[in-house]
């Protein structure tokens, strides 16, 4: 015999049995049952993850929060859901407070026991996400689909497609504050950004880099993910702390994206990339390496120029334009590699590479530029080939 408020706690076949006291027309009959009279209570079912839909929108801080976990279809005799918000720090935030709060938030939930389901104190998916952001910084059209958020000097910007293009000192990117109009280009000193950003983050889903967008802030090393395809001119312009980043999917860097990073130390190999602009990496004094550009068709004028420390740049087979300048006072630089297919060399490409020793396959070279090779002293040997037709 069980009690009847304990039947629903243990799974099992029931069967039912009445107890009828008697009167002046019935006896007293204390156990009547029959063979239908049963009943099934089967084990209640376990929660998880995948039984619910998570749905969930960035927002800018003090706007409506917009976060919902519902059950699927179909989940008849489930308990009350209840919504927890934890923090980037592991903490618990109370709804009320969440939408005042910069940061990134994970969303668990609590269910208490129902009819058919288990209850659970605390669960959570990886994908439960939500950010309260700064503001948006997408592109037009895109506007609200890009944010940034900067917090403890950690600049993160997410969501998906381009960034927005920014102008230096007249249409400022958000998370600048008044900028310096006395900028030392010389030093390398610091415009007025809000926490001196220290730290960049860009996470997947993000497709390009915008104009001016990191300009002059003070990271030491950024990775970018392979949503990344293109990055804007001027983009880390004068990030002189910047000492490594690494770019493994973007096809486009544009003119001075890096230029005056003077404590860029390397960069890896980019096997998409196509095109560098024009001073991208100029005056990046520190810069020792340059990993392979198997893709790369075209390379700015002084592209590469006054990068004294640099001492090897990766193959770049498929490069047919070489801008004026573009290794100008590289003066460590021994050797490059073959560029068969390169049909131009700009005045002064190479001038001043004092340490440089040899180049290799010029096959379909039509066009030498003025002072080329100037005081290129150490090189011992250059295959012209019969189709120059002009040397400057």
């Amino acid at each position: 015999t069980v009690e009847s408020e304990n039947i629903t706690k243990t799974a099992g076949t029931y069967k039912v049995h009445v107890k009828v006291d008697g009167n002046d027309t019935y006896a007293e009959n204390g156990d009547i049952s029959a063979d239908g009279w049963t009943f099934k209570v089967e084990n209640k079912k376990t929660l998880s993850a995948d039984l619910f839909t998570f749905t969930a929108e960035d927002i800018t801080v003090n706007e409506t929060l917009v976060v919902n976990v519902t059950a699927k279809a179909g989940m008849n005799g489930l308990g009350e859901i209840d919504l927890i918000f934890i923090d980037e720090d592991g903490k618990t935030v109370e709804k009320n407070e969440v939408a005042a709060n910069v940061g990134k938030y994970t969303v668990h939930i609590k269910v208490s026991e129902g009819t058919s389901y288990l209850g659970s104190e605390n669960f959570t998916d990886p994908s439960w996400t939500f950010r309260v952001t700064n503001g948006t910084c997408g592109a037009v059209g895109n506007e609200k689909n890009v944010r940034w958020t900067l917090k403890n000097s950690v600049l993160t910007i997410s969501g998906s497609g381009a960034m927005a293009d920014y102008q230096l000192f007249t249409n400022n990117t958000p998370w600048y504050e008044t900028p310096d109009y006395d900028f030392d280009y010389n030093t390398g000193g610091e415009v007025n950004v809000k926490d001196k950003v220290k730290t960049i983050v860009v996470e997947d889903g993000v497709t390009s880099i915008g104009v001016y967008a990191f300009c002059q802030t003070a990271p030491t090393n950024v990775v970018l993910p392979d949503s990344v395809e293109n990055i804007g001119d001027y983009a880390f312009f004068f990030c002189t702390k910047l000492e490594s980043i690494e770019m493994p999917s973007v096809k486009t860097i544009g003119q001075s994206a890096f230029h005056g990073c003077r404590n860029l130390k390397s960069i890896g190999d980019m096997p998409n990339l196509t095109s560098i602009g024009q001073l991208a990496f100029q005056d990046c004094h520190g810069l020792t390496s340059v990993g392979n550009m198997p893709m790369l068709t075209e390379l700015g004028a002084s592209a590469f120029k006054n990068c004294e420390e640099l001492q090897s740049i990766g193959n770049m087979p498929e490069l047919t334009t070489l801008g004026a300048d573009a290794f100008n006072s590289c003066r460590a630089l021994q050797s490059i590699g073959n560029m068969p297919n390169l049909t131009s060399i700009g005045d002064n490409a190479f001038s001043g590479l004092t340490a440089l020793e040899s180049i290799g396959d010029l096959t379909n070279l039509k066009t030498i530029g003025a002072s080329a090779f100037n005081g290129c002293k150490a090189l011992k040997s250059i295959v012209i080939p019969a189709g120059v037709t002009s040397i400057g």
